[in-house]
């Protein structure tokens, strides 16, 4: 094995030969500057999970994007697209009014990351961060606003649809455009209000991973990792007029 790792890299074979794995040691050995050989012997040592914390972490730091590409995945997905914006995202009822929007796809958006200056981007914004109001299981003190504060994430509902939501999930619960929200729409430096009641917001954060599913929750199991840059406050969410609402 060589020193270095060209800069494009294809990992090849049938399904189940390990090329998602092999993946995870490639991408820690480029940013750490290390070589495979060297990232293997780790893992003789030290074991896998190690490496793949390592991973997680960088992918927190908008040093790794993971993709999958499939049948339906596209130009609009990886470059750039539009998507539709709906004028009411608080609930399930009737969209009047559309209006579309320019959303930059997986690979560019990880390029306009990669050109950011660190010393600029202290707090891990992306290029043009949207605000997101969130509330987290209600408004006022409760257990899910502690644990979400402690831990570092936001969590959301809707746990009866099953960990995957595909094109297949049928909302008979509701909660479509939430869901596609907290998903599809949120990225990773977009920032977070936790709205501890309808006018006032008790943390500020930053997101900083993609949607998982935690089943060592008791419900509101999908979580996304948020960086708190501030909290215990009390702040007017009204000057954020153009902040969107997701509600758990």
């Amino acid at each position: 094995m060589s020193d270095t790792i060209d800069q494009n890299t294809i990992l090849f074979g049938p399904p189940g030969t390990g090329k998602t794995y092999s993946t995870t040691i490639y991408a820690v050995a480029i940013i750490e500057n290390k070589t495979v050989d060297e990232l293997n012997y780790e893992i003789e040592e030290s074991g896998y999970d190690a490496v793949k914390q390592r991973f997680n972490d960088y992918k927190e730091k908008g040093l790794i994007a993971f993709t999958t590409f499939h049948q339906s995945y596209g130009y609009e997905d990886f470059i750039e697209g539009i998507r539709p914006v709906l004028t009411e995202d608080t609930d399930d009822s009737e969209v009047q009014d559309v209006s579309y929007k320019i959303h930059d796809g997986t690979f560019k958006e990880f390029c306009n990351r990669a050109k950011l200056p660190v010393e600029d981007n202290n707090f891990g914004l992306n290029l043009n961060p949207v605000v997101w109001k969130v509330s987290l299981e209600g408004t006022g003190d409760n257990a899910t606003r502690r644990e979400c504060l402690e831990n570092g994430h936001i969590r959301i509902g809707w746990d009866n649809y099953g960990p995957q939501i595909t094109e297949n999930t049928e909302y008979k619960e509701g909660g479509r455009q939430i869901l596609d929200a907290f998903i599809n729409k949120m990225r990773i430096g977009d920032i977070v209000l936790s709205c501890y009641s309808a006018t006032e917001t008790d943390a500020i954060g930053v997101i900083t991973g993609e949607p998982e599913w935690n089943d060592d929750l008791p419900f509101l199991k999908r979580v996304r990792r948020v960086r708190w840059l501030v909290k215990g406050i009390r702040e007017n969410m009204q000057i954020f007029s153009d902040s969107t609402t997701i509600a758990t």
